[in-house]
């Protein structure tokens, strides 16, 4: 056989009968089996008329055996027609109009709450715009746009808009908040999205932004608080805000080499003795939490 390349990850040995784990529940463990479904929405018979060998007619069976089925089968749509009436006033002879209730749908939209909240929650989950378009045609049988889909996702989150603020009020409130962000795709294009966790608070606020700079924290936490503590990177987009700031030590040792490596010797540096000994502090911090210098904090 042709030997596998050098990069090529190996395959796992093969074990013996005796060294390979059998499944189920180990010896002497209750075995854990999946609940029965509450509702059984079918029943059929399975009978069988003559014996398979010598073809004689078997009658009634002497006992039965169940077996229970499940099939995950493609949602369907329920399609509603409301009859909205038009009246004349007989005192005043102006024409009145009979409203939907405005919990069953949304203005000028042809799908309900409930539908706009499971596209917001399938959004949530990850799937991007053409992955919903491709769910709703699959399983449903529905041809959405995606010029649609941006607008259900849009009504769905000026609905919650109130609890939106309100969550990113206690963020601002919060005494620590934690900051980062990371890269997001937004239809193709590079976007941001940031995080601002608060312990107290128990809140998690998070934004999708364009920009990576000062003016994201700045309008989420405000600039002016000098009893709160910024647990950040080392960016210089936190560099604006008032108060304490808790620094990560991975970023400062970066900082730390970064400001010594610049230099043909470490002696050129105008602050090298200060950079050193806050390499050693940031490697001493770092291995008494026993956490690496790479990306992982």
């Amino acid at each position: 056989a042709t030997p596998a390349p050098e990069w090529a990850k190996p395959n796992v040995p093969e074990r013996t009968e005796e060294g390979r784990q059998k499944r189920g529940a180990k010896v002497g463990h209750e075995a854990h089996h999946r609940p029965p479904p509450p509702r059984i929405d079918e029943t059929q018979e399975i009978r069988l008329e003559r014996c398979p060998r010598c073809g004689e007619s078997l009658g009634r069976p002497f006992a039965i055996e169940e077996r229970v089925v499940e099939a995950i089968v493609p949602g369907h749509v329920r399609v509603t027609k409301y009859r909205i009436g038009r009246y004349r006033c007989g005192h005043c002879h102006k024409v009145r109009r009979a409203r939907l209730a405005p919990e069953v749908a949304p203005p000028r939209s042809r799908f309900d709450w409930g539908s706009h909240f499971l596209v917001g929650y399938w959004s949530l989950q990850g799937l991007t715009t053409s992955g919903l378009q491709d769910l709703l045609a699959t399983n449903y049988g529905l041809v959405v746009s995606a010029g649609t889909i941006d607008a259900m996702l849009r009504r769905s989150a000026e609905l919650f808009a109130p609890a939106y603020a309100a969550i990113r009020e206690a963020v601002r409130r919060g005494k620590s908040v934690h900051v980062d962000w990371t890269g997001w795709r937004v239809d193709g294009i590079n976007h941001h999205l940031w995080d601002f966790l608060s312990p107290e608070a128990k809140a998690a606020f998070f934004t999708v932004a364009r920009s990576a700079g000062h003016t994201v924290p700045e309008r989420v936490l405000g600039k002016r608080r000098k009893d709160r503590v910024l647990e950040c990177d080392g960016g210089t987009a936190f560099n604006g805000l008032s108060g304490r700031k808790q620094r990560c030590w991975v970023h400062i040792l970066r900082h730390a080499r970064r400001g010594l490596e610049r230099w043909e010797s470490i002696s050129d540096a105008p602050d090298w003795r200060g950079l050193r000994v806050l390499e050693k502090i940031a490697r001493g911090v770092l291995a008494a939490s026993r956490l690496p210098e790479g990306e992982a904090k």
